[in-house]
């Protein structure tokens, strides 16, 4: 894909929330390449743009330049899959899970079940500190600061639920696919 094409996957993938700058996607494709792990390519054939000694291109007078394409690298594509596998399962920073989860379907069952419960655990604990820096500075708190913390335990708790309906829909797909190698 070119960077403009990547930038709209990318911004379907993540979410609307997690927009993809061009300020920071091509310093990143050109870290990429550095590496090994992504490589400019040729357009595909059917998305050339024609230039003007084609003769099927009927006066068309192209002016900017041509796009790059970039693809990933079978090097590439190990390394995706190493830090996916590698960072989904112990990553308590609300960014880097969340970009993660949007991968989630490239990891195995059980690793996505151990991501989720890690995931569950580390937000049960914050909820507790929640709590109980509430509890003993609730008086002492001005309404805008209380706010805040109430926001963060229901933003809390609403993930912890959201978690345990996955972690069921996991532990039920694991189960299932044991039953059926069973017989």
């Amino acid at each position: 894909m070119h960077g403009y094409e990547l930038r709209k996957r990318l911004s379907v993938t993540l979410g609307p929330l997690y927009a993809v700058s061009y300020g920071s996607l091509y310093p990143c494709l050109k870290r990429l390449r550095k590496a090994g792990w992504a490589r400019e390519g040729d357009p595909p054939k059917d998305r050339r743009r024609r230039s003007a000694d084609d003769p099927s291109a009927k006066a068309v007078r192209v002016t900017r330049r041509a796009r790059k394409v970039y693809e990933i690298t079978p090097d590439g594509e190990r390394f995706f899959f190493n830090q996916l596998e590698q960072g989904a399962v112990y990553d308590t920073d609300d960014d880097r899970f969340q970009t993660r989860f949007a991968f989630f379907r490239y990891l195995p069952t059980d690793v996505r079940l151990r991501a989720l419960e890690h995931r569950k655990a580390y937000l049960e604990q914050k909820l507790a500190e929640f709590n109980e820096s509430l509890r003993m500075t609730r008086e002492r708190m001005d309404a805008y600061s209380r706010s805040l913390i109430d926001h963060g335990v229901e933003s809390a708790r609403q993930d912890i639920r959201w978690l345990e309906g996955l972690i069921d829909q996991e532990r039920a797909v694991a189960g299932s696919r044991r039953r059926t190698q069973q017989r």
